[in-house]
């Protein structure tokens, strides 16, 4: 059974209630006026995440950079616009142009470390991520820079590494010390297969309530090298529009599936370019 279409999206500081036509920036609701940039960039997330709208999206970006070229968080929801259509070097200059307006913010920093992971430039990832880290361990989006680091340790064949990186991403989202044990047992027992088959396992309850990302299931059934699984949850992840462009074409999990007609008929229904 599909998910119902998700009515909420967040990128950067703001999110959108696709039904109420409701902007908030920073948990502030903010008047729709057809100049204002966050007016613009409203639209352009919706256009990107719901739509996939993605030419609608890019002018609706660069009038809003027009308007006000040095709005960090809108030249960084630019260069994930620019890594979801597949053009990583200009991801790139945008982010880094992102960071030199706000040096400090976490997010942005992140995001680099993302696009960097996209570009399979896995040793400057690692180092961009740990910075990031160490600008504050407490941050409450680290657990998600922690899980990044652990799926590029395990695609850089650092299995152990990988495991320390996802124990710490669940240990910061309040994961019960019973089951991180358990979850260090199966990856004693039978490596990373292991670790995510009993994560799997663990999770259970909640998967068949519909309450886990099915994207992020749809990545761990690739990485476990189940492809019908992997396709189901790819097909649940477009009709909620959970499905993120950038890691469906970079992450190395979904390699598996490239030669797979399906692969390039989500991409087609994406509307994303050959």
């Amino acid at each position: 059974m599909s998910n119902p279409v998700k009515q909420f999206y967040e990128l950067g500081p703001f999110r959108i209630d696709v039904a109420k036509r409701l902007l908030l920036r920073d948990g502030e609701p903010l008047p729709l006026t057809p100049k204002a940039v966050d007016t613009l960039l409203a639209l352009a997330i919706v256009k990107q995440r719901y739509d996939w709208d993605w030419t609608g999206a890019e002018s609706e970006f660069k009038r809003a950079l027009e308007l006000n070229p040095n709005d960090a968080p809108a030249r960084e929801m630019y260069a994930l616009y620019l890594a979801a259509v597949g053009r990583l070097k200009e991801a790139k200059i945008e982010i880094n142009r992102a960071l030199e307006l706000d040096s400090l913010s976490f997010q942005i920093n992140r995001d680099l470390g993302e696009i960097l992971y996209f570009a399979r430039a896995y040793e400057q990832a690692i180092e961009q991520l740990r910075r990031t880290l160490k600008m504050d361990p407490d941050e409450p989006q680290a657990f998600a820079a922690h899980r990044l680091l652990g799926w590029i340790f395990l695609h850089r064949g650092l299995p152990d590494q990988a495991l320390e990186e996802f124990i710490e991403a669940l240990r910061l989202q309040r994961a019960d010390s019973t089951w991180l044990s358990t979850l260090r047992q199966a990856y004693a027992a039978a490596g990373m297969q292991g670790y995510w088959r009993k994560w799997l396992e663990m999770h259970q309850s909640r998967i068949q309530r519909g309450r886990l990302n099915p994207f992020y299931m749809a990545q761990i059934y690739a990485f476990l090298g189940e492809t019908e699984q992997a396709f189901m949850y790819l097909g649940e992840a477009y009709e909620d529009r959970s499905v993120c462009p950038a890691v469906l074409q970079f992450n190395t999990n979904f390699d598996c599936l490239r030669a797979d007609p399906r692969y390039e008929g989500l991409r087609r229904r994406l509307a994303l370019r050959p």
